[in-house]
C-alpha cells in the first residue's frame, strides 16, 4: 500500500470515528450550556470529507506540519468532547464554569478558527512537488557554531548550577519553577546546547561513515539524551520537542539502526514525562480524585476546549479597561531577552487570563483563538491560527526542500511550536522560537556565509 493510501484510509477512519463522536454527543444527557458540543467533531469530519483529496495532498507533500496539525486538530474536536461527555466532565478543572451564552459562543469561535486553518490548508501549496526529501549534507564549515559554543560556555560557566538540572530525567519532588533565569542566559543556553548537539552529531557521523562503527548511533542517541535531559524542568514540551528534533536525525542518519534507537530514546521520553506529570498533578494524587476524570479535564486545559475559550472570551470583557494596544506590544516583546526587562509583565494577556480564573502562578495558557478574539475582535480572531498554519506549512515545505540538515532541524523545531498552537498562545509561541530558534538560525546562517566566502577567495 502506497503512503497516499495509507493517509487516506487513516483519514476515513478519522472521518468514522469523527461522525460516530457526533452521534454519540447528540444521544447522550448532556448540561445544556454544552448542547451544541456535537458539532465539534461533526465540522471536523465534515471539514476533512469536502477537502479530502487536498487534504491528503498536503499530508503528503508536507508530512511533520500537517502531521501535528492533524493529531492536535483529531485530539481537540474529536477526543476532548467525547472524553468529558463520557466522564461528565464539563464542570472541573480550573476558573469559573460560565454559563450557555458565552459556551455556545466560544463553539462558534471554535468552528470559526477550524473553518479558517482548513481553508489555508486548502489554498496553499497546490503547484510544489515536495513528496520527496532531499539527499542531506552537513553544513561544510563549523567555525562560527565553535566560536559561539566557546564563548557562551565561559559566559554561562557562573550560572551552571543554576541552568543544568541536577537530575537530567527525572523531575525531583522539589523542584523549584520560580527560580528566575534571565532570558538572555536562557537563549545563550539554548544556543550552545543546539550548536553543541549539532557540531557533535556531524562529528559522530563522519567517523560512522569512515570506520562503521556499531555502537556510533547509540552514541549519538546518547546525546539526543543529554541534549533532551538538559531541558529537563516543569514543562513536558521542553523535552518532547528535542527528543523528536533528535529522533529525526537519526532516522536521516542511521535508518537502519533507527526502529531500536527509537525503543530506547522514547523510554526514556516517557519517564521523564511521567516524572513532570507527577509533579504537576501532585495535587490530584494526594486527593481521592479520580485521576481519569482529572485527565480528561486536562485535555479541555492542555488543547482549549469550550470552557477555556469561553474563559478567555470572557476575560476580555473582564478586562477590557486594563487591555490596551500597549497590552499587544508587550505580549511580543515582553518575550525578547533584556527588551523584557522594560515591560511590565503583569500587563500581557495570559497575565490576566491567569487572573480571571484565580490562578496565582500563571500556568493557564489562554487558547490561541480567545488570544485573537482579545487582539483583534471575533471576525479576525482566527488570524494567529492562520499564521502559524502560514509558517508551519512553509517551513514543513523547507524541511522538505532544504539540503542542509542542521538547517532542517531548526526548522523542525518552529514547526513543532507552530503546529500545536491550538494548545498555546501567541506568548508562548513565539517566546519559544525567540528563544530557542532564532538565535541558533541567525549562526547557522551566518555559518553558512562563512564557508561561502572562503569558498570564493579560494577560487
Amino acid at each position: 500500500m502506497t503512503k497516499k493510501k495509507k493517509l487516506s484510509l487513516l483519514l476515513i477512519i478519522e472521518i468514522l470515528i469523527g461522525l460516530s463522536s457526533s452521534v454519540f454527543l447528540i444521544s447522550k444527557h448532556i448540561p445544556s450550556e454544552y448542547s451544541y458540543i456535537f458539532l465539534l467533531p461533526l465540522f471536523f469530519s465534515m471539514c476533512i470529507l469536502v477537502t479530502f483529496k487536498n487534504y491528503v495532498i498536503k499530508l503528503n507533500k508536507l508530512g511533520t506540519g500537517m502531521y501535528i496539525l492533524n493529531v492536535v486538530m483529531l485530539i481537540r474536536y474529536i477526543i476532548s468532547p467525547v472524553s468529558m461527555a463520557s466522564l461528565n466532565s464539563y464542570y472541573g478543572g480550573f476558573g469559573p464554569n460560565l454559563g450557555k451564552k458565552y459556551i455556545d459562543f466560544a463553539i462558534i469561535m471554535m468552528i470559526f478558527e477550524m473553518l479558517s486553518v482548513f481553508i489555508v490548508i486548502v489554498l496553499k501549496y497546490n503547484n510544489r512537488n515536495t513528496n520527496k526529501e532531499m539527499d542531506f549534507e552537513f553544513l561544510d564549515e563549523k567555525f562560527i557554531l565553535i566560536i559561539v559554543c566557546i564563548l557562551g560556555i565561559i559566559y554561562l560557566f557562573p550560572y551552571f548550577d543554576e541552568i543544568i538540572p541536577k537530575n537530567l530525567f527525572i523531575l525531583p519532588e522539589d523542584y523549584n519553577k520560580n527560580i528566575q533565569i534571565g532570558g538572555s542566559i536562557l537563549v545563550i543556553k539554548q544556543t550552545v546546547a543546539v550548536s553543541l548537539f549539532l557540531i557533535s552529531l556531524k562529528f559522530l557521523y563522519l567517523i560512522y561513515l569512515r570506520n562503521r562503527i556499531i555502537i556510533i548511533p547509540y552514541i549519538s542517541a546518547a546525546l539526543i539524551l543529554i541534549f533532551m535531559g538538559i531541558n529537563m524542568g516543569s514543562s513536558r514540551w521542553n523535552v518532547i520537542i528535542p527528543c523528536l528534533v533528535g529522533l529525526y536525525a537519526i532516522k536521516i542518519l542511521y535508518p537502519n539502526q533507527f526502529k531500536k534507537i527509537i525503543f530506547i530514546v522514547l523510554g526514556v521520553l516517557t519517564i521523564s514525562i511521567l516524572s513532570i506529570s507527577m509533579y504537576k498533578f501532585s495535587w490530584a494524587i494526594k486527593k481521592p480524585t479520580d485521576i481519569i476524570e482529572v485527565f480528561a479535564m486536562q485535555l479541555q486545559d492542555y488543547f482549549s476546549g469550550p470552557k477555556q475559550v469561553a474563559q478567555g472570551i470572557a476575560m476580555s470583557y473582564e478586562y477590557s479597561d486594563r487591555i490596551t494596544i500597549k497590552t499587544f506590544f508587550n505580549d511580543f516583546l515582553g518575550s525578547i531577552p533584556i527588551v523584557s526587562n522594560f515591560i511590565n509583565q503583569d500587563n500581557r494577556i495570559n497575565n490576566y487570563f491567569n487572573l480571571f480564573n484565580m490562578i496565582g502562578n500563571k500556568s493557564l495558557i489562554i487558547p490561541m483563538v480567545s488570544n485573537g478574539f482579545v487582539y483583534f475582535g471575533a471576525i479576525f480572531a482566527p488570524m494567529l491560527s492562520v499564521i502559524c498554519t502560514i509558517i508551519s506549512m512553509d517551513l514543513s515545505y523547507k524541511i522538505k526542500s532544504t539540503k542542509f540538515l542542521e538547517v532542517r532541524l531548526v526548522y523542525l523545531m518552529i514547526v513543532f511550536w507552530t503546529s500545536m498552537f491550538m494548545g498555546f498562545n501567541a506568548q508562548i509561541v513565539f517566546g519559544n522560537i525567540v528563544i530557542v530558534v532564532i538565535s541558533n538560525l541567525v549562526i547557522i546562517l551566518m555559518n553558512s556565509n562563512v564557508y561561502r566566502l572562503k569558498k570564493f577567495k579560494n577560487m
